[in-house]
């Protein structure tokens, strides 16, 4: 599978010239997936395959993300305020900004040394990263 996203400011910045950014630490990673697999598992599955929820991970999330030019902020936003499914809006905000950013890290995004927060989730979009690739290439064909 190709890397799933890489992620540019919102400012309309090229993809050529982005950089993908570390967003979130690996240890906030690490706290998201026990969160996720404790409250989003049983619905988006262990490696956010989805069941029955929708997927979180693979090639119809990055469709469906590409298709309606959705921003982390507002997969946040949406999470933080509809899920779990049961529960809405039952974890607390540090919680639901660790299951983001394991998220993110299934995505393709790499760690770095913060963590994510709420203000670095209103910067980005969400792009697919071979489209991008293949722009700073040259290349057209994936």
């Amino acid at each position: 599978m190709a890397p799933l996203a890489a992620a540019r400011p919102a400012t309309g910045q090229s993809a050529a010239s982005a950089t993908t950014p570390t967003l979130y630490s690996e240890e906030q990673a690490n706290r998201g997936e026990t969160v996720f697999a404790e409250a989003c598992a049983r619905c988006h599955g262990a490696d956010l395959q989805g069941i029955s929820g929708p997927p979180l991970s693979g090639p119809i999330f990055r469709q469906s993300a590409q298709f309606s030019k959705l921003t982390v902020s507002q997969l946040f936003e949406f999470v933080s305020r509809q899920m779990p499914y049961d529960t809405p809006g039952s974890l607390n905000r540090r919680q639901y900004l660790d299951v983001m950013a394991f998220i993110l890290g299934k995505n393709g995004f790499p760690a770095g040394r913060s963590s994510l927060t709420e203000e670095k989730l209103a910067t980005l979009k969400l792009m697919l990263f071979p489209a991008a690739a293949a722009t700073a290439t040259g290349g057209g064909k994936q």
